[in-house]
C-alpha cells in the first residue's frame, strides 16, 4: 500500500449540496479501493489561471492509502463535467 494526496477543485458555481455530493463520489471511489487518511476542505479560492472559463474553485485535499494501481486508473476527471479539469 502507498500513500497519496489528491486535490479536487470543483466549480465555485455549484451550491454547497452539489459540491458535497461531488466530493462524496470521490470519497466513495477512494474508500472502495483504499482508506482515507484525512480530508482538508480549503473552501473557495481564486485559481492561478482560468479553467473552463472559471476563475474560482472550491478546493478539497484528500490524503489516502491504496494500492499503486488504483490512482493510475483514474479517469473520473474527464467523466465529471462539474469538476474543473486541467491537463
Amino acid at each position: 500500500m502507498a500513500k497519496y494526496e489528491t486535490m479536487l477543485i470543483t466549480s465555485a458555481a455549484l451550491d454547497e449540496e452539489a459540491t458535497a455530493a461531488l466530493v462524496g463520489k470521490f470519497k466513495t471511489l477512494i474508500e472502495a479501493n483504499g482508506t482515507i487518511d484525512s480530508i482538508d476542505e480549503w473552501g473557495k479560492r481564486r485559481l492561478a489561471y482560468p479553467i473552463n472559463d472559471e476563475e474560482e474553485g472550491v478546493y478539497t485535499v484528500i490524503n489516502f492509502t491504496s494500492e499503486p494501481s488504483f490512482p493510475l486508473s483514474w479517469t473520473v476527471c474527464t467523466r465529471s463535467p462539474k469538476a474543473l479539469c486541467a491537463a
